[in-house]
């Protein structure tokens, strides 16, 4: 299992963006110069560093060895709900909370199933409506351009699932599988049906060999409902390891960077 901000996909989409994003030692380095000044993104130090540094640690235990190289937690470390595919689709289905499931079970006697394909045009509605929601709610996630670009890519990566007044977007990556966003209007809701365009994603993505889903960050005090909708399905919640910026320290002969 590999993050999707650790994939080639990823960097490629990165690419056709404008970015600077590279694979360097199997981790994703994203390059961007702020008021002049040369930052490097990744997951983890890997080579020299440039003039300044930013890791997302992918581990708790990470914070041991970034500190003894000289970073600093800038932030703390988000929780990812993580849904293992590997199982059988009735194991993953016992899993579900109670409530997850009986709602599901209200939302599959609806009679209505949703449609899955490839992400095209028509998804861009749901993009822009997407957009519209979080500038409202004030909520941060990836950019939307992402997504196109994403596709653009690798078209067959890219799922759209969609049901009257709800859409939900999810990508592949290798054996992972993350899900991008979700926009269901109060209709939707009332009818669970955005239980079960996860439920259908789940069985499509399992079928196509995806052995886990990503279902992003779980944010219990700014977003306990999505929290609550994640914990739900019986993912594994895992702490993440932070943010660490290192600073380089500055030779006074020169004034250059020294790592």
């Amino acid at each position: 299992m590999a993050a999707l901000q650790q994939h080639p996909l990823f960097a490629g989409a990165v690419r056709r963006l404008g970015g600077d994003a590279e694979i360097e030692d199997g981790v994703l380095v994203l390059r961007r110069r702020i008021c002049g000044v040369p930052v490097s993104l990744t997951t983890r130090h890997a080579g020299p560093p440039p003039p300044v540094l930013l890791v997302n640690a992918e581990r708790p235990d990470d914070a041991v060895s970034l500190a003894g190289a000289g970073y600093a937690q800038i932030m703390t470390p988000a929780y990812v709900a993580e849904l293992d595919l590997s199982r059988p689709l009735s194991t993953i289905r016992a899993g579900l909370n109670a409530k997850w499931r009986n709602r599901l079970v209200v939302a599959e006697r609806a009679g209505t199933a949703p449609t899955l394909r490839a992400f095209d045009d028509r998804d861009m509605t749901l993009l822009h409506a997407e957009a519209r929601q979080r500038r409202a709610r004030g909520y941060r996630a990836l950019p939307s351009a992402l997504i196109p670009a994403l596709a653009a890519e690798d078209r067959d990566a890219v799922l759209s699932v969609r049901a009257a007044g709800a859409g939900m977007i999810f990508v592949r990556h290798g054996d992972t599988a993350t899900y991008l966003l979700g926009l269901a209007c109060p209709e939707a809701r009332a009818s669970e049906a955005h239980r079960l365009m996860l439920w259908s994603a789940i069985g499509h993505l399992k079928a196509l060999g995806v052995t886990t889903l990503d279902l992003g960050t779980v944010d219990t005090e700014t977003s306990p409902g999505l929290a609550r909708f994640k914990i739900g399905t019986g993912a594994t919640i895992r702490l993440l390891g932070g943010t660490w910026l290192r600073l380089p320290r500055w030779r006074r002969a020169g004034g250059r960077a020294s790592a």
